[in-house]
C-alpha cells in the first residue's frame, strides 16, 4: 500500500468513522490544526493539505 493510500485510509478510519461517504460533506477545513492531514509547516489551503494530496496521488497518479 503506498503511503498516500495509507494516508486515506487512516483519515477514513479516524475522522469518518470508517464510512467513506462521509467525504462528500466533510469540511477541509476542520483541518486547519491538524498535523496529521492538514498543512503542517505550511500556510492553510484546503485544497493543499495532506489529505488532498493524498487524494491527488491517488487518483491522478496515472497521469
Amino acid at each position: 500500500m503506498t503511503i498516500s493510500k495509507k494516508i486515506a485510509a487512516s483519515f477514513i478510519k479516524e475522522k469518518l468513522s470508517g464510512n467513506i461517504v462521509l467525504l462528500i460533506d466533510f469540511d477541509l477545513g476542520n483541518l486547519r490544526y491538524d498535523n496529521d492531514y492538514g498543512c503542517p509547516r505550511r500556510k492553510f489551503d484546503p485544497h493543499d493539505t495532506n489529505l488532498m494530496r493524498a487524494i491527488y496521488c491517488i487518483v491522478f497518479g496515472d497521469v
